[in-house]
């Protein structure tokens, strides 16, 4: 998974605004010597845009654009309507450099089209692109590999058991395909006329000796063929982490909330240590995005304080505090990763203990509605907040 974070000059009606996004994996190259994706030597991001869309940003560069003969691009889409004559290529190269001096590194952008440069950050902001110094892609590899940032998938991990699996299966058809011809065998002395007993159109046939007839039966598998390809089939869903309780699937009478989520848990290991994986990357593109909010920012934003009915306002002067040293220095902020829909059963078993202890009274009900789990709950917590500051206003 590749994720890509930036600064849209045209978003928000001109305004600006940061974005994080989805980057095609396919479209995204890095060095794959680095196993960090910020020690790269240069990152590279391509895809075609149609003429239309240059036409529109680059007017002046338009007219110099040159197909090339050497591009590699999709093929032509009858269903689309859009082929490659009418499509050009643009490459983004991205390059991270080490200021000795400063200590700090800056990442410099270049866009490349029709053999033209487009566009040069050098030219504009020498300093560099992004204040943050780093490349704006996070990489998230399902499986990580040892000494790249490149990692493995699915088919890199069990393309081997799969296709011993297929193997299997092509074995155990065709054994059923010779099962459904059995062979006839005819001696000379028999009188039969081999010709003559393959045509089963005929009713009658006339021969000498029938003890010169043979039926050749196919002889079947044995059962722990079609058993190996089922057991290295369950290897490949266990090994996944795609067994029956991971997808909700679960048998012998097993019907409680807490008892679905508690073996959920136990079977999805190595789905929370990829979730973990995923949440730490998102939480670095979310830093990323913030830090160029916090650059390109140039209008206030309200925030609400926790704890406080009065509102304040930002702007992206406020986010930076000076050092002893006089330099601007980025204030520090705690970013929280945490998935907006859990699982219904978790949520269940969540919702019961809470209840529980509401019951027992360790736990008062205004506390409780916060940290219960169910649609609405902003809705709920706003209204039992304007029912106790009415019943405190009457109180006074």
């Amino acid at each position: 998974m590749v994720q890509e974070t930036g600064f849209d000059p045209h978003a928000d009606g001109g305004l600006g605004g940061a974005f994080l996004r989805h980057a095609d994996a396919h479209n995204v190259m890095v060095d794959p010597m680095c196993a960090d994706i910020q020690d790269s030597r240069a990152v590279f991001k391509f895809a075609p845009y149609p003429k239309e869309w240059f036409k529109s940003r680059y007017p002046d560069d338009y007219d110099k654009l040159k197909p090339d003969a050497n591009t590699i691009m999709p093929q032509s889409d009858a269903h689309l309507g859009r082929g490659n004559d009418e499509r050009i290529l643009m490459l983004e190269c991205w390059e991270r450099e080490y200021d000795k001096q400063t200590g700090r590194f800056r990442v410099h952008m270049a866009r490349l089209a029709g053999r033209r440069m487009l566009e040069d950050s050098r030219t504009v902001k020498p300093e560099g692109y992004y204040a943050h110094g780093e490349y704006p892609f996070v990489i998230t590899a399902l499986f990580p590999r040892k000494g790249t940032a490149l990692g493995y998938g699915y088919v890199d991990m069990f393309a081997t058991q799969q296709l011993y699996a297929d193997k299997i299966d092509q074995i155990v058809l065709k054994n059923a395909l010779m099962a459904s011809h059995n062979k006839l065998l005819i001696t000379g002395a028999s009188g039969f006329d081999p010709a003559d007993m393959a045509d089963w159109s005929k009713e009658v046939h006339q021969g000498d000796s029938l003890s010169g007839i043979t039926w050749f039966p196919t002889a079947p598998l044995p059962a722990y063929i079609t058993q190996y390809a089922e057991a290295i089939r369950q290897s490949i869903k266990e090994e996944s982490g795609s067994n029956d309780f991971s997808r909700g699937t679960t048998y012998g009478g097993v019907t409680a909330a807490s008892a679905i989520a508690a073996l959920q848990e136990a079977s999805g290991k190595r789905s929370r240590m990829t979730a973990r994986l995923i949440h730490g990357a998102f939480e670095q593109a979310v830093r990323q995005e913030l830090e160029v909010e916090r650059e390109y920012c140039a209008f206030s934003r309200t925030v609400r304080l926790k704890g406080k009915k009065e509102t304040m306002a930002f702007t992206y002067k406020d986010m930076y505090a000076l050092s002893p040293l006089n330099n601007a220095l980025p204030i520090e902020f705690m970013i929280t990763v945490k998935a907006q829909r859990e699982n219904r059963f978790t949520v269940a078993a969540h919702n019961e203990t809470i209840l529980s202890l509401v019951r027992l009274n360790m736990l008062a009900p205004d506390a409780a509605l916060e940290l219960m789990l169910f649609d609405g709950k902003e809705q709920a917590l706003s209204l039992m907040k304007e029912r106790n500051e009415a019943l405190s206003e009457a109180a006074y």
